[in-house]
Parts: C-alpha cells; sequence; structure tokens
C-alpha cells in the first residue's frame, strides 16, 4: 500500500523556493504527512546527478513527498512510473507524447521535461519525494528541449498541474498492487522511444553502446552489443541514435 493519495494530498503553494524537492523533503520530515510543493520558480532547482535545472516562472515545479510501503521491485519501478504517470497527463492535454528511459518524457523527440526522485531512511520508515519540473512556456536554449505551449498555445502551469496530479495518483495506485510493477513497465513500453533502435547509454565512467532491447521485470534497460551479448543497465542516460 502507498499510504498517500497524490490527488488529495494538501498542495503548498509558495512563490520563490530553492528547491521544491527540498521544501518538500522538510516539510515530510517535520510532519510524516504527504504533501505536495508547488513553486513558482526554483531559484536552486536541479536535476539527476546534481545538475542545474533552469526554474524560471512560467513552468511547473512541483513535488510530492510520501512515505511508501511497497516492495523494493515496486519501488525501483517508480522512476518509470513518474514518467508514465507525466506523458499520460500531457497526453490529455492534446499533446503526444513519449518516454525515454529512464524518466524523460519527449514530445516530437525532444524533452520537455525532468523528473528527479530522491528518498532517505529514518529506521524502517523511507521517505521519498518526487520532483517533477515540467516545460510549459519556456524551455533552455542550451540543450535540445521543448515546451508544451509550442505545441498547444492553450497550456498553461494551472492546466498541467491540474493533469498531473490524478495521472499520478493512478500509476502510484498501480505500483501499489500485487500486479502493478509488471502493469507499470507494460505501460511505460507501449510509450517507449527507441526500442530495437541503436542507443549510448552514458555511464558515470564511460559510454555503451548497442541496441535498447527493452526492460527486465526490474525495469532495467536491456541493451544488446554487436556481438549479440546483451547486458542490463540499473542507471545512466540514454541518447537515440538513428539507425545505419
Amino acid at each position: 500500500m502507498m499510504g498517500a493519495d497524490p490527488q488529495s494530498a494538501p498542495i503548498v503553494h509558495l512563490g520563490d523556493v530553492g528547491s521544491t524537492n527540498d521544501e518538500a523533503m522538510a516539510r515530510l520530515r517535520a510532519t510524516a504527512s504527504p504533501l505536495w510543493v508547488i513553486a513558482d520558480r526554483q531559484v536552486a532547482g536541479r536535476g539527476r546527478r546534481g545538475r542545474p535545472w533552469v526554474s524560471e516562472p512560467g513552468n511547473l515545479y512541483a513535488s510530492f513527498a510520501f512515505s511508501p510501503t511497497w516492495s523494493e521491485t515496486a519501488f525501483g519501478l517508480l522512476p518509470l512510473a513518474a514518467a508514465v504517470a507525466l506523458a499520460d497527463a500531457v497526453d490529455s492535454l492534446g499533446v503526444s507524447a513519449r518516454v525515454k528511459w529512464p524518466n524523460d518524457v519527449l514530445v516530437n523527440g525532444l524533452k520537455v521535461s525532468g523528473i528527479l526522485i530522491e528518498s532517505e531512511w529514518v529506521g524502517t520508515v523511507r521517505r521519498v519525494v518526487v520532483g517533477f519540473g515540467v516545460n510549459v512556456t519556456h524551455h533552455p536554449t542550451a540543450a535540445p528541449s521543448a515546451h508544451l505551449a509550442e505545441f498547444q498555445p492553450n497550456i498553461d502551469v494551472a492546466m498541467m498541474q491540474g493533469a498531473l496530479l490524478p495521472a499520478f495518483a493512478d500509476v502510484l495506485e498501480a505500483l501499489g498492487r500485487p500486479d502493478g510493477v509488471e502493469s507499470v513497465r507494460q505501460r511505460w513500453l507501449d510509450r517507449a522511444a527507441g526500442i530495437g533502435q541503436p542507443i549510448d547509454v552514458r555511464l558515470e565512467a564511460e559510454t555503451r553502446s548497442g541496441v535498447f532491447e527493452g526492460l527486465d521485470a526490474d525495469g532495467h534497460l536491456i541493451l544488446r552489443h554487436a556481438d549479440d551479448t546483451s547486458e542490463r543497465i540499473a542507471a545512466g542516460d540514454v541518447f537515440l541514435r538513428a539507425a545505419s
């Protein structure tokens, strides 16, 4: 059981914050109650591996903090589940979205969001924050990316928030069911970009290349090499390549 419903949890709406993830985790530590923190702007936003995340007003910066009681396998699927929820939410606003492993959401092949999951243990209690940064009305120009209003000019932050909360509640409820891991895994695969295509996977110290074959039962990426061997990768950054 999850023990928290993102659709009914209280929302703390702030102006400027350092990081919505940091603010949400601090409030979860203080109250032990699930909640959302949503900000107009982050002055110290970050992505995976500590990368800075541009966080000016006009986009959605939202973090959900809670204490799940899932199995470790279910928790391992949380990055995929978050991506599925956001892609579902974007679709509901009339923009077709796909996912790139593990949790990028793409529109027309361009990244429109960042998802950062952080957790800590206190005794037997796991505290988790899932942070969403969604490009709604603008996007960074330093990297290939896009924003949703390019595709549907009427989309604004309130609409994106209204679509995300029920979509995220749906996938978290799914993860808490006995068949949840497989159902979320399949929902991710149904939206996946790059399956059967050549990719590069950037790890901490090297880059591996091969064909993206899919996911194993734990949500790890299956990469097939030129010698027909395959490996399972638990963490890395995927870059899609055109087939030669």
